[in-house]
């Protein structure tokens, strides 16, 4: 079972697949293994890393708060345990918030970004080129097989 350490965060992630790295974020209190059948169907065309965020799935369950941030920072861990440089990133729900918190901290590391269900109140609007681009207007661009 891989694992990564995010500032002594132990963070659970799977990969599955081969092709251009796509990572998946999940919502609140999920793991990466609610998302088996998407992961399983994307696997033929990408790269999928999907990780328990922390206090979620197999992670480590600090008792403290949580924040946006430091759970995008856990994302990044995985990333780098993975060895995944820069990805196509599906945020759901609570994992839409998340994934922008990484595309504004390190945008170099986000190919594309799909926000699935995520609440209203997190406008892109203003944050450079992720502004330009909404789950709405492209729901697939990230899914899609290259």
């Amino acid at each position: 079972m891989p694992r990564a350490d995010s500032d002594g965060v132990s963070i659970h992630y799977e990969l599955a697949g081969t092709g251009d790295a796509l990572v998946l974020i999940g919502g609140v209190g999920g793991g990466g293994g609610e998302y088996r059948p998407l992961i399983d169907a994307l696997a033929g065309h990408h790269r999928v890393l999907a990780a328990d965020n922390r206090g979620a799935g197999s992670s480590d369950k600090p008792d403290e708060p949580y924040g946006y941030g430091m759970m995008a920072a856990d994302t990044v861990a995985a990333m780098d345990a993975a060895a995944v440089a820069a990805a196509d990133i599906v945020g759901f729900s609570m994992g839409a918030r998340i994934a922008i918190e990484l595309c504004l901290a390190l945008p170099e590391r986000v190919r594309t970004l799909t926000r699935l269900t995520a609440s209203g109140g997190d406008s892109l609007a203003g944050f450079g080129r992720f502004g330009r681009t909404s789950a709405a207007r492209q729901p697939s661009r990230a899914l899609a097989p290259r």
